[in-house]
C-alpha cells in the first residue's frame, strides 16, 4: 500500500488548511466550534475514493522519481496519514491569540 502519494498530501493539505481556518475563526465566538480529527475523519474518506475514481493516472518524473496521480485504490495509510496531517496542523497557535490580544487591550494594529 502506498502512503507518500500525491494523492495524501493534496487532500492533506487542503484539509489542513480548510480545518485550520474553520478552527481560528469559530474558535473567536463566545461559544467556540472546533474540528476535531473525527469530523476530518468521516470527510477524508469520500474525497480520497472520489479521487480514486475520477482522477485520471498520469505518471511523470521529479528529481529521479516516478509520480502518479492515481496510484490504486485509496487505502487505509493514505487515509490515516491525512487525519494526522491535518490534526497535527490544525490547532491554532499562541501566535493568534497574542495578536488578538495586542488589538484588543493595547490598541496595537498590524496592517
Amino acid at each position: 500500500m502506498y502512503v507518500n502519494t500525491i494523492r495524501a498530501w493534496c487532500i492533506g493539505g487542503l484539509m489542513c488548511t480548510v480545518v485550520a481556518a474553520c478552527n481560528i475563526l469559530l474558535g473567536l465566538r463566545i461559544s467556540p466550534i472546533i474540528i476535531g480529527p473525527t469530523v476530518v475523519q468521516l470527510a477524508a474518506y469520500p474525497i480520497g475514493m472520489a479521487w480514486a475514481k475520477f482522477v485520471p493516472d498520469w505518471r511523470f518524473h521529479l528529481f529521479g522519481n516516478e509520480i502518479s496521480t492515481n496510484p490504486g485504490p485509496f487505502n487505509v495509510k493514505e487515509h490515516m496519514i491525512i487525519v494526522i496531517m491535518t490534526a497535527a496542523g490544525a490547532s491554532s497557535s499562541y501566535a493568534i491569540d497574542i495578536l488578538l490580544a495586542q488589538e484588543v487591550f493595547y490598541k496595537q494594529f498590524f496592517q
